[in-house]
C-alpha cells in the first residue's frame, strides 16, 4: 500500500521527532552514566524498569486527561468519537 501524502508527512514529522529526542536523550545519558551502553550488563533488568516507568506516565496522563479534559480522554482512548 502506497503512503498518501499526509501519511509521508506524519512519518516523516514522527521520524525527525524521535531521532531528536534519541540524540539528546542518548547524548545526556553518555554525559551522565558514560561507558560503552553496548558492554554494560543489566540492560533486561533495565529495560523493564522503564517499561513499568512508561506505564506510569502514562497511566497519570490518563488520569490528568480524565480530570482536565474528559472528552479528549474519551476521544484518544477510543470510547468516544468525537473530541
Amino acid at each position: 500500500m502506497a503512503l498518501t501524502g499526509a501519511q509521508q508527512d506524519h512519518l516523516a514529522g514522527a521520524i525527525y521527532a524521535f531521532s531528536t529526542a534519541m540524540r539528546n536523550k542518548y547524548a545526556a545519558g553518555q554525559a551522565q552514566h558514560g561507558g560503552d551502553m553496548w558492554l554494560k550488563s543489566g540492560m533486561l533488568k533495565e529495560a523493564q524498569a522503564e517499561v513499568i516507568d512508561q506505564w506510569t506516565y502514562l497511566f497519570t496522563l490518563e488520569q490528568q486527561l480524565r480530570e482536565k479534559a474528559p472528552s479528549l480522554a474519551a476521544y484518544l482512548m477510543g470510547e468516544s468519537d468525537t473530541p
